[in-house]
């Protein structure tokens, strides 16, 4: 929230059908400075939180409402953890695996999220709103729709210059050989330019995380399923320009170990001096057996 504090959220089950956002704020000396228990009439869960100028908490995140549809919901909150206001602002689009909210370069900001109109079926969308939670527009992508479940995070929208911005999407033809592909857009919602992550002997890619660098790049994490013909997670972190030019990826393979199966980056930050920080976890295996997992992560 601070320099000198951080938030915690998390989901308390009040019973079998309803669940409740939990708020926690911890001092760098990993003390709790407050935690709130925020009051909803149905399921809801906050998923991601940006510091306003005014020092409150702008948050979103999803609630079921009493018709089982899932809405999005943005709140704000003040730096003692009291909420000044809670609104609903998607309720014509079950608005499943919700992802993260941004800074626009005009001071507002933006949520890359998911309509599900049906039980198999997802596309993504793009919500901007103002910094009292008001929606702004919402552009709905269901050119995009795909009845492939994917267990990765693609609705991670990153602002780009001149108001445009820019989000991952899985496109399969199949559950192997798919590309995540980066797809851009103007300030219009116009297309302007697509940049497929890289493969290494048709892996398929899952992007995990994607952030943008001070100077504009875009940063990610992904992993690539299916390495020299086995099914082996290799991690790997990518940059490309504002314009979708690719800078470089890298990917870590750990000679040393082989035999490791999960290795996945979920998390990716620019740190102060410019580097990166990337973090994860890895699963070891026996190496006399592949298919049994040493249990160290």
């Amino acid at each position: 929230m601070t320099n000198n504090t951080f938030l915690l959220t998390a989901v308390v089950a009040i019973d079998d059908i309803q669940y409740t956002p939990f708020l926690m704020n911890i001092n760098t000396d990993g003390d709790t400075l407050w935690t709130k228990k925020l009051e909803n009439e149905f399921w809801e869960t906050i998923w991601d939180a940006k510091l306003l100028p005014s020092g409150n908490l702008i948050t979103f995140g999803t609630a079921r409402d009493g018709n089982g549809n899932v809405n999005l919901i943005t709140r704000q909150i003040s730096p003692e953890g009291e909420e000044i206001f809670r609104k609903v602002i998607i309720t014509d689009c079950s608005a499943e695996r919700p992802n993260n909210l941004t800074w626009s370069d005009d001071g507002h900001l933006f949520i890359g999220h998911y309509c599900r109109p049906s039980i198999l079926s997802y596309y993504p969308m793009v919500t901007k709103i103002d910094t009292s939670g008001n929606e702004i527009w919402t552009n709905y992508y269901e050119d995009l729709t795909t009845d492939f479940t994917l267990d990765i995070r693609e609705g991670m929208v990153q602002p780009l210059p001149d108001g445009g911005y820019s989000f991952p999407w899985g496109a399969p033809p199949d559950f192997f050989t798919y590309v995540t592909t980066i797809l851009a857009f103007d300030s219009t919602h116009q297309p302007i330019w697509e940049l497929p992550l890289a493969q290494i002997n048709d892996t398929r890619t899952e992007l995990y995380y994607m952030n943008r660098a001070a100077n504009g790049d875009l940063i990610w994490t992904e992993s690539l399923l299916g390495y020299n013909g086995i099914s082996r997670y290799v991690n790997c972190i990518g940059r490309a320009s504002p314009t979708g030019e690719s800078k470089w990826v890298r990917y870590y393979i750990h000679e040393d170990r082989p035999w490791d199966f999960f290795n996945k980056f979920y998390y990716i930050t620019e740190t102060s001096d410019g580097g990166l920080l990337a973090t994860g976890l890895r699963t070891d295996e026996y190496e006399s057996d592949i298919t049994q997992t040493e249990g160290n992560i």
